[in-house]
């Protein structure tokens, strides 16, 4: 994406599907990591084992700060990752206070 974009959800049931799959996609992955784990010592998934760990990071499914999953979500296409709201705004307001004022991290 190239532009900041948040996905905020309303509705109650939906906010507990989004959670439901954001933790389904979360524990498939954990899954596979386990799977490669136990295999680890008869084959060569080292590059496996990276890909799964930044698939998790860099999705919408895991705040990349403070590691949260049932929060609305907003994407910095400066760094290309996923913050939740809270975290984006908090590391907007330091930037700005640290800078002239304005946020160039984080548009």
């Amino acid at each position: 994406m190239k532009k900041k974009r948040t996905i905020s959800i309303k509705n109650p049931r939906l906010k507990k599907i989004r959670n439901n799959l954001r933790f389904a996609l979360i524990e498939a992955v954990q899954n596979e990591k386990s799977k490669l784990y136990q295999r680890r010592f008869t084959s060569k998934s080292g590059g496996r084992e990276q890909e799964l760990n930044n698939l998790v990071q860099n999705s919408i499914c895991k705040c990349r700060r403070c590691v949260a999953t049932d929060k609305d979500m907003t994407y910095n296409p400066i760094d290309g990752a996923w913050y939740c709201v809270d975290c984006y705004y908090e590391m907007k307001q330091w930037t700005a206070k640290k800078k002239t004022g304005v946020s160039i991290l984080f548009p």
